[in-house]
């Protein structure tokens, strides 16, 4: 905003001339933006329907209209063929006072002997420039005389600019202390010239948590922003706008802190700044420039969204989310967006019906979207089709589309999603989905929807490769014909759906369908685990040559107290993992599918075992978890004496439990696992229950490690083992652990040797805490060269460390004496 142009606008010389108009064209030249500003200007009004004028009003003025145009780019003087005034730069006497005015500056004593030449430097950097001036003179102002010259000497003052940023703006902004310098920032957002109140950008700050107080009440923080606001305006960062007093425009802009680079912008609501209307006003202030990618709105609170959301000049709008805006009933018309490929709505709670608004006006809405996202919208009740939608569909790129909890959307979906290839259904309790519309699909997940149908009339799934359904009311589905695609499909997810299980019966041989997907997983369904393993026991005899199953997941099945022998003819399964089943009470005796790798089991409160003789000699890695019941890895370990080890578990590599308070073995027995590389009995603490396996007291028998010629072992952890008197002997054989830790084990009374004579130990990790009768550790903990991380209970006995220590952590320090 020029200061010579408003003086003119506003000199009495110019009382005559009625209408007068002010219009600031800015970097951003629009024409259409430019006329329609005079128009409205002129007129008091808004112009409804711009497209009626195809007049320039420049060519239609009143005789002896005048038009003056103030740049500072002669190239733009030259364009405007009339009379060119060259405004010539002040003095440097009259530069000099007006540094004084505006630094306060009043030295007439104990000025610095350099005081001349530092008064020559502040002129010449003004450059004869009175807005150089007066700003050079708020930013001294804060500092004394001495400092002034480190100032002025900064390198700052001679790198080149193309932006024609004046060097003493870059300073002023450089030097805001960084409570000032996020305000200023913030300011970017801001349209190029737009008129600002004080009170206004306040409460923007305020609102973006940029106030850096704790104040008791909002007067406070206000009163802080006004600090703020004055310290700027002094900086001449601001300046009053040419036609009112209680306005301003940011006079540094974009070029000096990037915004028009700015390709990713996020508006976040934190504080309630005023009324409804005023949100609106804050949110029309934000509009960002026309370059911008992607755009995130968070908790605004207003009514109804900015005209600028949606609108046609973000032309290159990729990505846009609003988030808990849940007072705006009508969502913007981002349909119009010809390069949106990704659309997020979460939270607006108060949209009931989606319709032409969102649409746009255009012919073809959302026209290369390929994410949608909607939750959250508790009251959403209609989808309304496109009016203008004739053949192509008004989503033709869609790809992903996810609904999750809209508990009143009815109806059904868009149909001719022809690209759609993820379909996410979860907790539309009134919607309808008929998944046979989207022939391109390969995921589909269906949680809580009114019905499922499927018919003969429609193309079929052929590309579906993940399916999960759970608590459907109602299916409609053509018999034969959903089942039958079945086998095509690589994961497979059953939750409760009870109506389908009984429609899977009454089909002939229909589990074989459940076996030849890759993964399959089954939740709160105890009748279709016990009736898949009843059909599977009873081809006992008859290899199953398409089982491809490899994933099986038994979940919150309450009813199953025994899994079903048939299970064993999984001959694919790599892994099992059963949760929260509190009554089973037993693996078959036939034992656990011999390809078995990966075994993991949690909550199953009834458990007691996970086998009668052995465990599956390929399984390399356990996991047990909050099985109160749990005594032993297998039933009868008697059994295992005498036997050949090759029937035992060779490639046990991993083993993990964890609050198991029943625990009192581990069935460790010499060759059994000579491949165990981790074994951890970790620390859980749990409010108000029992310690963590507080029964067990043998780890493992004596000689056990000594006698593990392989020395597989690379880590060991034990916690909260509060019957644990005594580790076994020949920790120093294993060679390759390279961590040791063992904490909250209140009978341990000592630790056996960690190295043996000569031989190295690779031992990086020690951590040995929260015991009570161990009195001494162990003794070669000094000459663990290859140690790294320490960390111990002080005791009066320790005396030194190892030498190549980069952590060491010390607790219960009471004497530092001998240390």
């Amino acid at each position: 905003m020029s200061p010579l142009a408003s003086h003119v606008f506003c000199d009495d010389a110019m009382k005559d001339f009625n209408p007068k108009v002010w219009v600031s064209v800015s970097d951003d030249f629009n024409l259409e933006r430019v006329t329609k500003t005079i128009l409205e200007s002129a007129t008091s009004g808004p112009m409804a329907e711009f497209k009626e004028f195809n007049k320039s009003p420049f060519h239609v003025g009143a005789l002896g209209s005048k038009i003056v145009v103030t740049t500072r780019d002669a190239n733009v003087a030259k364009m405007m063929g009339s009379t060119v005034y060259q405004l010539d730069c002040i003095s440097d006497d009259q530069c000099w006072k007006v540094f004084e005015h505006y630094s306060l500056l009043d030295i007439t004593n104990n000025r610095p002997q350099n005081f001349g030449l530092v008064k020559k430097k502040i002129v010449a950097k003004c450059s004869g420039l009175s807005l150089a001036a007066r700003t050079l003179g708020g930013l001294l102002r804060c500092k004394q005389v001495e400092e002034w010259e480190e100032i002025l000497n900064n390198k700052m003052w001679s790198l080149s600019d193309n932006n024609g940023i004046l060097p003493v703006l870059k300073f002023s902004y450089h030097y805001l202390p960084s409570s000032l310098k996020r305000c200023f920032a913030y300011c970017s957002l801001l349209p190029n010239d737009y008129e600002f109140g004080e009170k206004q950008l306040i409460l923007l700050w305020v609102a973006e948590g940029l106030v850096q107080q704790q104040p008791e009440d909002k007067k406070q923080f206000e009163d802080t922003g006004s600090d703020y606001f004055q310290e700027l305006l002094s900086r001449s960062l601001f300046q009053k706008a040419s036609k009112s007093n209680d306005k301003y425009v940011i006079c540094l802009m974009a070029n000096l802190i990037g915004k028009e680079r700015l390709d990713s912008l996020e508006l976040k609501w934190s504080y309630l700044s005023g009324s409804r209307e005023m949100e609106l006003g804050m949110l029309d202030m934000l509009q960002p420039p026309k370059n911008l990618k992607e755009l995130t709105i968070k908790c605004y609170a207003g009514l109804k969204f900015s005209l600028w959301i949606g609108g046609p000049l973000f032309s290159n709008m990729v990505r846009v989310s609003l988030y808990n805006c849940s007072n705006c009933h009508l969502l913007p018309p981002v349909g119009q967006l010809p390069c949106l490929k990704e659309l997020y709505i979460m939270g607006m709670s108060a949209v009931e019906v989606v319709g032409p608004e969102f649409y746009g006006e255009g012919s073809l809405p959302f026209r290369v979207l390929e994410i949608l996202k909607c939750s959250d919208m508790k009251h959403w009740e209609k989808w309304l089709r496109f009016d203008q939608d004739m053949s192509s569909g008004v989503f033709p790129g869609l790809k992903f589309l996810s609904i999750q909890m809209c508990p009143k959307l009815g109806g059904e979906l868009p149909k001719k999603l022809n690209l759609l290839t993820t379909l996410e259904i979860v907790r539309c309790e009134e919607l309808v989905v008929a998944v046979a519309n989207y022939e391109q699909v390969r995921e589909l997940k269906i949680v809580g929807c009114k019905a499922l149908v499927h018919s003969t009339t429609v193309v079929d799934l052929k590309l579906l490769e993940t399916l999960c359904l759970s608590n459907i009311l109602e299916l409609r589905l053509q018999a034969g014909v959903f089942t039958k695609g079945l086998g095509k499909i690589k994961e497979l997810t059953i939750l409760s759906c009870e109506q389908l299980t009984a429609s899977l019966k009454n089909e002939d041989r229909c589990f074989p369908h459940l076996i030849s997907h890759v993964r399959l997983v089954v939740e709160d369904n105890s009748a279709l685990v016990e009736d898949l393993g009843k059909e599977l026991e009873g081809l006992l005899q008859v290899p199953i040559l398409a089982c491809k199953l490899e994933y099986l997941e038994i979940n919150k099945c309450e009813c199953l107290s025994k899994l079903p022998k048939g299970l064993h003819q999984l001959s694919s399964l790599q892994e099992l993992h059963i949760r929260h089943c509190s009554r089973l009470v037993s693996f078959p005796d036939v034992g656990l599918p011999p390809s078995l790798t990966v075994l993991k089991i949690t909550e199953c409160d009834s458990l007691m075992y996970i086998s009668k003789y052995q465990i599956p000699r390929n399984l390399k890695r356990i996991h047990i978890s909050w099985c109160r019941s749990s005594k032993s890895l297998v039933e009868e370990e008697k059994e295992l004496v005498g036997s050949s080890s090759s029937s035992f578990s060779l490639c046990l590599e991993h083993l993990e439990i964890s609050v198991c308070p029943s625990l009192t073995s581990l069935s460790l027995r010499g060759q059994l696992y000579r491949a165990l590389k981790h074994l951890e009995i970790f620390t859980c603490w749990v409010q108000n229950a029992r310690p963590t396996c507080e029964q067990l007291e043998l780890i493992a028998p004596d000689g056990f490690f000594r006698d593990n010629t392989n020395n597989s072992l690379e880590y060991i952890s034990i916690g909260s083992c509060q019957n644990l008197k005594s580790l076994p002997e020949g920790l120093c054989h294993l060679s390759n652990l390279q961590a040791f830790m063992v904490s909250n084990c209140a009978s341990l009374v000592s630790i056996p040797r960690l190295s043996w004579g000569r031989r190295a130990s690779n031992l990086k990790e020690i951590r040995i805490t929260g015991y009570e009768k161990l009195v001494v550790l162990p003794e070669d903990i000094h000459n663990l060269a290859s140690l790294q991380e320490l960390e111990i209970d002080f005791l009066e006995g320790l005396t030194s460390f190892p030498p190549n220590l980069t952590s060491l952590q010390v607790y219960e320090v009471k004497s530092c004496k001998k240390l």
